[in-house]
C-alpha cells in the first residue's frame, strides 16, 4: 500500500489524525483489494477455514418455551446453554428481523451476541 501515491496519503492523514474519514477508508478498501486481485487473481477465495455449524440444529422453540428460552439466554453463564437455546430460537430472531412493526431490535432481546464472540 506504501507503493501506492494515495496510500502514502492515507497514511499521512492516520499519522496526523490517529483515525481515518469515510472516504479514505474507503479509498484503503479498494487499493487492498486490487493489490490483492492482482497478487492473487480476480477469483481469490474468501471465507473461513473452519467449518462452521448449522444454526438450525434441533427442534425450534415458540410460544411459552421461547420465552423461557429467551430468560435462559439472558441469565445463564454457561456458553454452551445459550448457544443451544440461540439455535432453539433462530426462527424467532428471524421474525424479530423481518418484522416492520417490531418496537425492539435483536440486539435488545438477544443482548448475549455481544458478549459471546462465537455467535
Amino acid at each position: 500500500m506504501k507503493s501506492n501515491p494515495k496510500g502514502e496519503e492515507i497514511f499521512k492523514e492516520y499519522d496526523k489524525t490517529k483515525t481515518l474519514s469515510d472516504a479514505t477508508r474507503r479509498q484503503m478498501i479498494n487499493i487492498l483489494v486490487a493489490e490483492m486481485t492482482e497478487s492473487y487473481g480476480p477469483n481469490f477465495k474468501d471465507g473461513p477455514t473452519t467449518e462452521r455449524e448449522s444454526l438450525l440444529i434441533g427442534e425450534q422453540l415458540f410460544g411459552e418455551e421461547c420465552r423461557e428460552a429467551l430468560s435462559i439466554i439472558r441469565h445463564s453463564t454457561d456458553k454452551a446453554v445459550v448457544k443451544d437455546k440461540m439455535r432453539a430460537t433462530f426462527e424467532y430472531r428471524q421474525k424479530l428481523i423481518h418484522d416492520q412493526d417490531a418496537t425492539s431490535s435483536v440486539l435488545d432481546v438477544f443482548h448475549r451476541f455481544l458478549d459471546i464472540p462465537e455467535l
